[in-house]
């Protein structure tokens, strides 16, 4: 499966229509993974006309839409370092910060993506957007050189992208 399919997979298939976040681990099939499982934070979500384009099929994003899901993903990043994680869940959207409080998000990170908790490089690798959903993967350089990609599934809200989901991707897989 190429890795842009993936990300939309995931993306698409984190939405979920429960009234509270759900947090769902998956065995991990690979060692780049910082923790022994696949994390993927899921809040509820309601479809709103003004929020979803009539495209059901993932294109690249246009740059001003990546640069601005990136900006979300990097904000949140850098309040997740200071420890700050009532900031970290502004750059989440409304119906995910109903369901978890600051405590909760900060148990989420800490079991599932510690790597967030430290000032990790990392890059925008890959953005898809179809029906008002974006899906962007960034890449996390750990200190060991170890790369995470995590893919976020945001939504624009009050004028800006919001975090929705994230989840980390299992590496491509090499056809021989």
């Amino acid at each position: 499966m190429r890795l842009h399919s993936a990300v939309f997979a995931l993306a698409v298939a984190s939405c979920s229509q429960s009234a509270s976040p759900e947090v769902t681990l998956a065995p991990s099939t690979t060692a780049t993974t910082p923790t022994s499982s696949t994390t993927t934070v899921t809040p509820s979500t309601t479809e709103t006309p003004e929020t979803r384009s009539p495209n059901p099929d993932p294109t690249a994003c246009p740059d001003d839409i990546r640069e601005a899901a990136a900006m979300t993903a990097d904000g949140q990043h850098l309040a997740l370092i200071d420890g700050d994680f009532e900031r970290a869940l502004t750059f989440s959207s409304a119906a995910f910060r109903a369901g978890v409080d600051p405590n909760q998000f900060a148990e989420i990170i800490a079991s599932g993506y510690p790597f967030l908790l430290t000032a990790s490089p990392s890059e925008p690798v890959d953005c898809l957007i179809a029906s008002g959903v974006v899906a962007l993967t960034v890449r996390f350089t750990l200190d060991t050189g170890t790369e995470v990609d995590l893919a976020y599934r945001m939504i624009e809200e009050a004028g800006r992208y919001a975090i929705e989901a994230a989840g980390v991707l299992p590496p491509p897989e090499i056809d021989v």
